[in-house]
């Protein structure tokens, strides 16, 4: 598929309206990822009968994160500083739309003076999975709460100086301890190569964890008073019907 958009000088863009189906977007830019701070993005499909949310007003830093841990790097691409190729299905087909059905995409919080672009990439099969990434938040007075991660297959969460420990509950009752910097080295294990940047230099995103989450059931997050932690976690379609849409009820 060619270019959706490309624009210097704006602070958010249109609503971007795909009729044909994608198995990911592509998004670039000309700065550095760690230098992503307002920008933020949403993508819902827009389905006769109803609307699916794949990200809502997410910050674009951590859903570029969330959206390639350990299956795609961040690195440049020619006339961009960055690009960043992020899975909308579990499987990596296409969306299958309907007539009168759509894809909608939405950057805001944009820096005016650099360049943003988007690509819808296109796959030869459909894929019925499609993936939702959604945020959670832990209070900055709350000192430990639990999160059901069941059906959640990823998580990148904030790395603050007020984190003390991680507690991970596995699906067959194994509870591990985690401190932050343990939590660090599992995360470049796992997502060895997160960001390249244009001198080839490999780079991490430092206020941001990336954790597995297959297999897992429960953390339990412990700290100090201070700031929120964000919890940015992914899900496909069919296992949030699954495991949380019963519970949301």
């Amino acid at each position: 598929m060619s270019k959706i958009y490309q624009a210097t000088g704006v602070t958010e863009t249109p609503t971007l309206i795909l009729t044909k189906g994608v198995g990911s977007f592509l998004f670039c830019a000309n700065l550095n990822v760690s230098e992503l701070t307002t920008e933020r993005v949403t993508i819902f499909v827009e389905k006769v009968g109803k609307n699916l949310n794949i990200v809502q007003d997410m910050l674009l830093r951590d859903f570029l994160l969330l959206a390639t841990v350990t299956e795609d790097s961040i690195h440049p691409l020619t006339g961009f500083t960055f690009g960043a190729r992020c899975a909308l299905t579990e499987n990596g087909g296409y969306i299958q739309l309907l007539e009168n059905e759509s894809i909608k995409v939405k950057l805001t919080g944009l820096i005016a003076l650099k360049t943003y672009a988007v690509f819808g990439i296109e796959e030869p099969i459909a894929d019925s999975e499609i993936l939702m990434y959604e945020t959670k938040v832990m209070a900055s007075s709350t000192l430990t709460q639990d999160f059901d991660t069941v059906g959640y297959d990823v998580l990148v969460m904030s790395s603050d100086a007020t984190l003390s420990e991680i507690s991970i509950t596995y699906d067959n009752g194994a509870v591990c301890k985690f401190l932050p910097i343990e939590i660090e080295a599992e995360q470049k294990s796992v997502d060895a190569i997160q960001i390249i940047n244009e001198d080839g230099a490999l780079a991490y995103i430092t206020t941001r964890y990336q954790i597995p989450l297959k297999g897992v059931t429960n953390l339990n997050i412990r700290k100090t008073a201070g700031v929120d932690i964000l919890l940015n976690m992914r899900i496909d379609e069919s296992d949030f019907i699954l495991y949380q849409l019963p519970k949301r009820r």
